[in-house]
């Protein structure tokens, strides 16, 4: 992943050698997250969602309201999911609960999985139980302790279990491997394969923490600002105190680096983002928090919302060293990156994000979220750390991927 330096604003055109010395410390620092469409790294909790694209995931649990649909799910907790759609994996290192869910791809869990009515998955891998009670299984099951399945269900598969197997009048087409016992209950069911009395290992894939890039060293001050300029005269980037804008007030940025102690945008406002191409970015840095109404609007290059370029959300940054958060009403459109590397990012009800959720904290959103995955192209540095490198030379630039002292004035 290349580091973009941006050319706008505090940036001149000769610290692009700057790129060189950094650009090995910027791909270590985009690892791991490139993937994840919403992450946050202490929990997600989503009470209705759409992401088209990406992995949903935490290094903590993730908790999914009815009515979702997602690429892949992973977490490093556990899922708790009330019949998601789910076109790819889920990853989890602890308990699976899918309820009726329908799954594309395996289903790996480090201790018990459980579907319910109407679910329809593929292949299962747990340490723990696993416990179908379904409509379709089509794929084998690998269980580390026990292996219940429900009524009336086909399981297109195999199936081993370290401890027991027990069917209630389902059938399954393949083989079946168990540990201790097998166990018809009040409705029967049948084996068209063998049975194997032995002990079984079950392996499920591991989910790996995401470590989620620093925050970045910067500061804000200067004037505090109540108009967020105009199309003709957009606000210029550089470094500014707090901007308040009140409803029906619109905030125009052109590419470069703007810097602000706190962004509040209240209701019935529009983002207006001006010149932006797959070179030339717009990096937005608070080191407060960013909070927003509700029916707020993004227009790019003069195109609404629905018909701009999505590839153009890789080059747009909203980065707060503290919260973002959106009022319940939501029915806003954001188009960029949202990194809080320290803190949490809520959503509205029908909030749309055409980019990347990124928190080091916990991610919120309200009923009919949707999210269309536009990977971030880098999680940029600002400009005065690259000269700071410049300053210190190859061996400065070598400690300082060791550890960030400088703050950026």
């Amino acid at each position: 992943m290349r580091h973009r330096i941006a050319r706008a604003g505090l940036v001149r055109s000769s610290l692009v050698v700057a790129t060189v010395a950094l650009g090995g410390w910027a791909q270590a620092r985009a690892q791991g997250y490139q993937d994840y469409s919403l992450f946050g790294a202490r929990g997600v909790f989503l009470r209705g969602a759409t992401v088209n694209g990406g992995i949903v995931g935490s290094n903590n649990d993730v908790n999914v309201g009815g009515f979702s649909s997602f690429t892949a799910l992973a977490g490093g907790g556990e899922l708790n999911a009330q019949g998601p759609n789910v076109a790819g994996d889920v990853t989890f290192n602890g308990n699976v609960s899918l309820g009726g869910a329908t799954v594309g791809g395996s289903i790996d869990s480090g201790r018990d999985v459980s579907l319910t009515s109407f679910a329809r998955v593929h292949n299962i891998t747990a340490k723990g139980d696993v416990n179908f009670n379904g409509s379709a299984l089509d794929g084998n099951v690998v269980a580390g302790n026990n292996f219940s399945l429900g009524t009336f269900v086909t399981l297109n598969g195999n199936v081993a279990a370290n401890n027991n197997v027990i069917i209630n009048g389902s059938t399954i087409q393949g083989n079946v491997t168990y540990g201790n016992t097998l166990y018809f209950d009040t409705f029967g069911g049948s084996i068209k394969g063998t049975q194997t009395v032995g002990g079984v290992t079950a392996n499920p894939r591991p989910y790996s923490p995401v470590t989620l890039p620093p925050a970045a060293q910067f500061t804000a001050g200067g004037p505090n600002l109540t108009s967020g300029g105009s199309q003709l005269n957009p606000l210029a980037p550089g470094s500014y105190g707090d901007i308040h804008l009140a409803s029906f007030q619109d905030l125009y940025l052109r590419p470069g680096n703007y810097y602000f102690s706190s962004l509040e945008i209240l209701n019935s406002q529009n983002i207006h983002l001006i010149g932006l191409t797959a070179q030339d970015h717009i990096n937005v840095f608070v080191t407060g928090n960013i909070t927003e109404g509700a029916l707020s609007d993004t227009i790019i290059n003069g195109k609404s919302f629905a018909s701009a370029d999505p590839t153009l959300a890789r080059g747009v940054l909203f980065e707060t060293l503290g919260n973002f958060r959106q009022d319940s009403l939501g029915a806003d459109n954001i188009f960029g990156t949202i990194f809080a590397p320290n803190g949490d990012i809520t959503f509205g009800q029908f909030s749309h994000v055409d980019g990347s959720v990124l928190a080091g904290g916990r991610v919120f959103s309200g009923p009919g979220f949707v999210e269309n995955f536009a990977p971030s192209a880098s999680v940029p540095e600002p400009p005065a750390l690259v000269m700071t490198a410049i300053g210190l030379g190859a061996a400065g630039a070598s400690a300082f991927r060791r550890r960030r002292a400088d703050r950026a004035s």
